[in-house]
This record gives structure tokens, sequence and C-alpha cells, in this order.
């Protein structure tokens, strides 16, 4: 990741490493079609993102990151079901993922199918049994909460539907369950934003836009912020994972329209989805992710957070994201 990588994630790497290991080793030992499928798929692990941006918000409390290890894993589990599922025939019909053929293609759509099931099923599993002493009952519900809401009918996999579906944007605002950021909050997101670029960008928030927001709040809450539950962090760490998500899927839009990310490239655009790069130029979607990744940063710089937040891990937040988002690099202070 560059300079400074090492100093900004030696308390954080180690930790994930081997979560990730522990992972490996559970599918590993199973000896069953179905736990060699996962293997498959875990063999080739990915950026890792979420999981990182989880054990760095747990961070910001400065109480030990392995306290939301069991959380990074999780969240984990359910991106690597989702990406399986993505891949499917009736959805991106991709035939790689990562440099090698996706699950459906290695084995076949059965498998790959009850693969992402168990992936799923199995991270809320791995939430409870992982789960540190210190949380009590109400903090493991709350988490579980949290992540149904994010990641289920509500959320990412509805944001799935709408990504396969691209229905009109007024259906997607006038939905009843909605529950992704405050109505005031879509609107300011939506302002900086021309019209036509409305709908994929409700989109993103939902189908990628969710699961980033979990990953900031559960990390907080697992570090000790169950006591901050009602303060402003948590609402800007949420809006920030939203918002986040939503430039993080605006850049792969832009890269899927040039070159091979670990899919092929121009798949969105084969496949007639409604992204951003096919409504205006990739240019001026780069500038707008470049100012919406600016303010999501000085949000969290500039804010007056809880107490108990680190400025310094603050700062590694941020500068994280950076890493993520190489093309649209903003200040870090």
């Amino acid at each position: 990741m560059g300079h400074g990588a090492q100093t900004r994630l030696d308390g954080i790497l180690p930790v994930w490493q081997q979560g990730y290991a522990e992972l490996q080793g559970f599918y590993q030992e199973q000896g069953t079609p179905l736990g060699d499928a996962i293997t498959y798929v875990l063999a080739k692990p990915g950026k890792q993102h979420r999981a990182i941006l989880t054990l760095l918000s747990c961070d910001l409390l400065d109480q030990g990151v392995r306290r939301a290890l069991g959380v990074a894993q999780a969240i984990e589990l359910i991106h690597a079901y989702s990406l399986i599922h993505d891949d499917l025939p009736a959805m991106d019909n991709a035939d790689t993922r990562r440099g090698q053929p996706s699950l459906h293609k290695a084995m076949d759509e059965t498998t790959a199918i009850l693969a992402g099931d168990a992936l799923l099923t199995d991270a809320f599993s791995w939430l409870v049994k992982t789960c540190p002493s210190s949380w009590g009952a109400a903090t493991l519900c709350r988490m579980i909460d949290i992540i149904t809401e994010l990641t289920g009918s509500h959320g990412m996999v509805l944001g799935q539907l709408y990504d396969s579906h691209n229905p009109d944007i007024q259906t997607l605002l006038s939905a009843k369950s909605w529950v992704l950021v405050s109505r005031e909050e879509l609107n300011t997101i939506l302002a900086r934003l021309p019209a036509p670029l409305h709908l994929p960008a409700v989109i993103n928030l939902y189908k990628t836009g969710a699961l980033f927001a979990s990953c900031l709040v559960m990390g907080f809450l697992a570090g000790g912020g169950e006591s901050l539950l009602r303060c402003d962090t948590i609402k800007v760490l949420r809006l920030v994972g939203f918002k986040l998500g939503l430039v993080y899927q605006m850049v792969d839009d832009v890269r899927d329209m040039s070159s091979d990310y670990g899919k092929p490239a121009l798949r969105d655009h084969d496949l007639d989805k409604n992204t951003m790069p096919r409504i205006i130029s990739s240019r001026e979607v780069m500038a707008f992710a470049g100012q919406m990744l600016n303010r999501a940063c000085q949000d969290l710089l500039t804010q007056d957070l809880a107490g108990p937040v680190a400025r310094d891990k603050l700062e590694n937040l941020v500068w994280y994201i950076n890493q993520m988002l190489p093309e649209l690099r903003v200040s870090e202070t």
C-alpha cells in the first residue's frame, strides 16, 4: 500500500491475517463438497477492505482491535457470499472472479448457490461464537440487528435486485422500507449529482454502501461504542460508510469500462446496467466521486465526534480510505 502502510496498519494487519486464516481453516477441515467450494473461494481473498475498515473503526476507541475480529470475519463471509451470487448466470453471469473461474464455473451452479447460502448463515454463527464476553446480550443483539437491516431485504440484497432490474427512481425513493440514510441526508447527496445520476447513486447506496456502513458502525460498537450509541459519532460513521460505498462503486464502474479488475472488462456495459459511466464520461464520474470522498473524509476529521475517539486513529481511518481509492487521493488532515 505504499510508504507508511506497515506503520499505519501494524496493529491491524496481523490480527486480520490470523482471523482470515481461521476462516480458511474452518472450511478446509470440513472435508465436504460445500467446505471445498468455500475453500476455493477463500483461497483468493481479494482486497479485504471491509474487514480492515471494521478493525480500523474499532480502533478509534483505542481498546484493542481484537474486540472486532469476529465482526470483521462475519462481514467478510457476507461479502464473499454476495460475490458468489453476483457471479451467477441469473445475475451478472461472470465467468471469472479475482483472476480465476467463478465458483459456478469451477464447480457447478447448484454448489455456488448453496455455498453462498452457507456463508451467509455461517456469518451469524461466527458472530455469535466469537463475540467477547464483555459485550453482553444487548450488544450482540444490536450487532445482529444492524447487519440484518443493512444487508438483508432492506439493504444490500435489495440493492442487488435493483441493480438487476433497473427500476425508475421514484420507485426507489417511495419505498416504505427505506432505512439507509435520512431523507435529508439523501437529498444532500443527490443534490450534488446531476439528475440522470440519481438512479445509479441510490442503487449503489443499497448494494455497496450498506455493507460499508455496517463495517464502520459495527466496528465502532465492538470497540466499546455501545455507550455512545445515540451520539453523533455513530451517525457520522454510518453516513460516511454509505458515501464511501457509493464512491467506491462509482470508481469500480469506471474501472469496469477500461480494464479487467477481477471481472471481464465492460461486463456491466454488456449487461446493460445503469451505471454512471454509461451516462456521463468517466472523467466526470471521477470528478464527482472525488468531491464526495473529500466531503466524507472532512466529515470524519472536522465534526465534533465523541470525546473517546483518538485523533490519530481517526487520521489512520482517513488514510486507509485514501489507500482504497488512490485515483481520488484527498487531504488526510
